[in-house]
């Protein structure tokens, strides 16, 4: 699944194409922990956008949760302060021990083309091992992966419209309707499209070679898709 690369904390994986935080969307309100973080090292905001990359502006935004930081700009900011990501997303626990991410606070990627909106739902720290996403699909939306790690599988259920899926070096397809679940190698290069309604939701969930099981690695897989470049 090529959503966001967290290098050594994780194998969750950049798209391609240019992604966008969603308008619609509210800032996941980490501009308090950022600004904790960064004072608790003396740093200013010219200082921290010299070693992380990110621009003062934007960061001057994101203190003041006025915007919505993709995870590639929250892994860049993890690296300068020398913290994990989840540091950044730290969330109180209930006084029963449920830790709850409000639909506001889920980190959300959208397309260049405002056709694919993804919100990632998985924990950071599972990232690499189980990963796990809602995915929205205008018409014509497609998402477009190249092959990752050996052994990893995708799991899509279809939870609104139709999706065709594509995988394998065959390019072999399926079309998926309501309710349907497709498994498919994702270490081949694969894809998932709305081809057909004005809408589409499904739920993708990634699991690594090293949680696959031995006979669903080396089984021919379903025809299906993953995705990478978000295109028309």
């Amino acid at each position: 699944m090529n959503v966001v690369r967290t290098v050594k904390r994780s194998n969750m994986r950049t798209p391609k194409n240019k992604v966008e935080p969603s308008a619609t969307a509210t800032a996941p309100a980490v501009g308090h922990m950022l600004q904790t973080l960064r004072l608790s090292r003396s740093l200013t905001l010219d200082h921290l956008a010299r070693i992380s990359g990110v621009s003062k502006s934007v960061l001057s935004q994101i203190e003041r949760d006025r915007t919505n930081p993709t995870l590639g700009t929250l892994w860049r900011l993890a690296e300068a302060l020398g913290v994990e990501i989840e540091d950044l997303l730290r969330r109180r626990k209930t006084s029963a021990g449920i830790n709850i991410l409000d639909e506001h606070n889920t980190p959300i990627l959208l397309s260049s083309d405002r056709r694919c909106t993804i919100r990632i739902l998985g924990p950071l720290e599972l990232a690499g091992r189980v990963e796990w996403y809602e995915m929205r699909f205008e018409t014509g939306g497609a998402l477009v992966s190249e092959p990752h790690e050996p052994g990893t599988i995708e799991h899509l259920t279809v939870l609104e419209g139709q999706l065709e899926v594509e995988s394998g070096r065959q390019r072999e397809r399926a079309l998926l309707g309501l309710g349907q679940t497709a498994r498919y190698r994702a270490d081949q290069s694969h894809a998932i499209r709305n081809l057909f309604g004005p809408r589409a939701l499904a739920i993708v969930i990634v699991t690594s070679g090293m949680l696959a099981p031995d006979t669903t690695r080396t089984a021919k897989a379903s025809p299906a898709a993953r995705f990478e470049r978000c295109k028309r």
